[in-house]
């Protein structure tokens, strides 16, 4: 509800005419105008930590701001009531907080501003203090749920001689214990390795941490014991199992974060799997890094996500027309007999399928034919030939229309591999699906969103994506990615919001 600014009727004439500009309370403009609160700035005290961390939980979880994020704001009187319980949403383009609904104004009775994220709509009218937030939220024993852990992850700022015009620094009102594992080399490079099977027991409870990047958090809130001898975690890594447990009582701070290093014995050596990181280093050679470790070592760029490796190369250029005569694609890794290659994915979606007028079924499958591709080739839905396919429609005669596609990646070739393409309806099975999957699911693109989180990036939404290949009435796109993706899915009409995702072989 918009509030009128009240300025006081019982004030004095000679009173207000004494002020200083810089005394007057910051209700309105020079005018006097009433105008509303905003969020100057919005910034986070992270958590202090009690030991040394290399990650960062910045890059975990919910502490950085991201489109539509919403904040919430409890105006208090000064015998602690409530006036108003208002929330204000993020826009990650313009680095902006805007209040919702009718514009709230700040008055003479609003003695103290609670500011707290994230905005719980549904909050309890007698909500009204630091405390009573913190008390709103009940910590489980499981937090395995992503979700679930960002919305437990309180911030908490409490501000006692409120402005219209706010700056606003917020911390974490409960304490965080992290595992991750003991550091580890490839290459030169140190890194984190993502722990598996990991598991808390403490008494007769039994803790489900969350798995934010590899790194096992668990949120607990202040003066909370932990048990000495008695808190134990199980994690296994390279096939080796490992347990621990601790050896003194620890008491819990709010806002303090306390990491737990495990230990891993003997030489972890990752194999090449789905899920690693196609990089290269500062002398623009090819680093493809483990996807098991928890974040990115300084010294490498990363340009995609590995999501299928290769079992016959050769057979691959030969059905894409690809030239790798004097071993123009040498494949990765140290094994010149038996080197590796793949599919790697980008970071960004491409563009729609065309500009300008939208071409029929005929049209494209004219663009195929004169590039001297088989109808059973085109059509074909177990056949990676996405190359072949883009090439032709890059080549072929468009009249009123282009192929848009690649947008954002024409110009950016990744060393070591083809360029750019659109991919074939089975290469999106692999990157949808997961990796030699042939049953409809959404393990392949929940791990490729998961890598590319940890490269600091973000995927987007899980749209539909379209592929090269013609179906029965267009060209299909992998529809329904929310729950596994359809395979039976077709476009027939408009492909102007639907994107592709570009993809190379190296």
């Amino acid at each position: 509800m918009k509030h009128s600014l009240l300025y006081g009727l019982a004030v004095s004439s000679l009173l207000l005419f004494s002020c200083s500009k810089e005394e007057m309370p910051d209700y309105g403009n020079e005018t006097n105008e009433p105008m509303p609160l905003t969020l100057e700035n919005v910034t986070l005290k992270d958590f202090d930590a009690e030991n040394p961390s290399r990650a960062s939980y910045n890059q975990d979880a919910a502490t950085v701001f991201v489109q539509n994020d919403k904040l919430g704001l409890i105006l208090l009187k000064e015998d602690n009531t409530r006036k108003s319980h208002i929330s204000f949403t993020y826009n990650a383009n313009e680095n902006k907080w805007t209040q919702d609904g009718n514009a709230e104004y700040l008055s003479g009775d609003v003695k103290k501003i609670i500011a707290y994220f994230p905005y719980n709509e549904a909050l309890a009218n007698d909500v009204n203090s630091v405390e009573a937030l913190k008390n709103a939220i009940s910590l489980t024993e499981d937090q395995s749920s992503l979700e679930d852990f960002k919305k437990n992850d309180l911030l908490i700022s409490e501000i006692t001689a409120p402005k219209r015009k706010l700056e606003i620094t917020l911390s974490h009102a409960f304490s965080l214990i992290q595992f991750k594992s003991s550091e580890l080399d490839f290459k030169g490079y140190k890194y984190n390795a993502e722990l598996e099977d990991f598991q808390i027991v403490s008494g007769d409870k039994a803790y489900t941490p969350c798995n934010l990047n590899g790194t096992y958090s668990l949120l607990m809130k202040e003066g909370e014991k932990i048990p000495a001898n008695n808190f134990r975690y199980f994690y296994t890594l390279g096939g080796n199992a490992y347990v621990k447990a601790l050896t003194s009582e620890l008491t819990m701070v709010s806002g303090k974060k306390y990491t737990f290093l495990c230990e891993i014995k003997g030489t972890f050596t990752p194999q090449p799997a789905p899920g690693d990181f196609y990089c290269t280093n500062t002398s623009n050679e090819v680093v493809i890094f483990p996807g098991a470790a928890t974040s990115l070592p300084e010294g490498l760029t990363c340009h995609g996500i590995v999501f299928h490796y290769l079992d016959d190369f050769s057979s691959f250029c030969t059905t894409n027309g690809i030239d790798n005569a004097d071993n123009k694609y040498p494949g990765y890794g140290d094994d010149s007999d038996n080197k590796k290659h793949g599919l790697v994915i980008g970071f960004s979606a491409g563009g729609s399928f065309y500009d300008g007028t939208e071409p029929d079924a005929s049209t494209i499958t004219g663009i195929y034919t004169t590039a001297g591709i088989e109808e059973s080739s085109y059509k074909a839905q177990d056949v990676m030939n996405g190359y072949k396919l883009t090439q032709a429609m890059i080549n072929g005669t468009k009249t009123g229309w282009s192929f848009t596609g690649l947008n954002g990646y024409t110009e950016n070739q990744l060393v070591g591999a083809t360029t750019w393409y659109a991919p074939s309806f089975q290469e999106l099975k692999h990157l949808v699906w997961g990796s030699g999957m042939s049953n409809s699911s959404q393990n392949g693109l929940n791990m490729i969103i998961n890598q590319v989180a940890k490269a600091g990036k973000d995927w987007g939404t899980k749209q539909n994506i379209t592929s090269l290949t013609i179906g029965e009435k267009f060209i299909i796109a992998m529809t329904e990615i929310a729950n596994g993706g359809n395979a039976n899915g077709t476009w027939s009409t408009t492909l102007a919001n639907e994107p592709f995702r570009p993809i190379c072989a190296f």
